[in-house]
């Protein structure tokens, strides 16, 4: 049982329930890989990771919409600009 995400629903098939097992392995470890590396996850890394879990997006989606996240919150340092 997971901290961070919904059980997965026990009327999926055996095969169903194997993927979504698969898939948040793989979204725990992500989590585990961001707070060793000092980024707390918040409710929308969470929600991306529970899409990914439950088939709604591929790993690829799920990891841009993060990159996606962290990067429109960060501020532009001014000498990042071209004018």
């Amino acid at each position: 049982m997971s901290a961070y995400f919904a059980p997965i629903p026990p009327h999926l098939a055996l095969d169903q329930r194997l993927q979504c097992a698969r898939r948040q392995l793989v979204a725990e470890n992500i989590l585990d890989t961001m707070i060793a590396n000092g980024t707390t996850p918040d409710e929308s890394v969470l929600s991306y990771l529970q899409g990914y879990i439950d088939g709604d997006s591929t790993l690829g989606q799920a990891v841009g919409r993060i990159v996606d996240h962290f990067a429109s919150s960060q501020p532009v340092a001014s000498q990042d600009v071209t004018y």
